[in-house]
């Protein structure tokens, strides 16, 4: 039994597709520059925890070797956050190509396939 779509039908598939494409650049930009700045962050307190241990030792103060460590679990917490960053922004890379080829695992591509680009609803003929 074959399906008629109604062109109202359509163009909601396809507003849904241009949705999914737009979020996923966006969620893409945004977790990519998170990657970027906790991984600047994390090296430059590393860099402060260093020096926090090495003072510790120099000036015999208990305090600092604490701050050290405490800076150090902060950066490698960092440091964490930005693996997981890169993870999502990669995911959201993977379901963009796949939206974009029209193989995103959703049934409605068995029966509407993704628009060419000179067949587009809100195109201008």
């Amino acid at each position: 039994m074959e399906q008629k779509i109604t062109p109202t039908i359509r163009q909601m598939i396809y507003q849904s597709y241009e949705t999914d494409i737009k979020n996923s650049i966006t969620s893409r930009r945004i977790f990519l520059c998170i990657k970027e700045s906790s991984d600047a962050l994390a090296h430059a307190i590393s860099c402060v925890a260093t020096i926090f241990a090495f003072s510790a030792g120099f000036f015999n103060y208990p305090l600092l070797s604490f701050a050290s460590g405490v800076s150090g679990a902060i950066s490698l917490a960092l440091l964490r956050y930005s693996v997981y960053a890169k993870d999502v922004a990669k995911e959201k890379t993977l379901t963009l190509n796949n939206v974009m080829s029209g193989n995103d695992g959703n049934s409605s591509n068995d029966m509407i396939p993704m628009p060419e680009p000179n067949n587009h609803p809100n195109q201008i003929v």
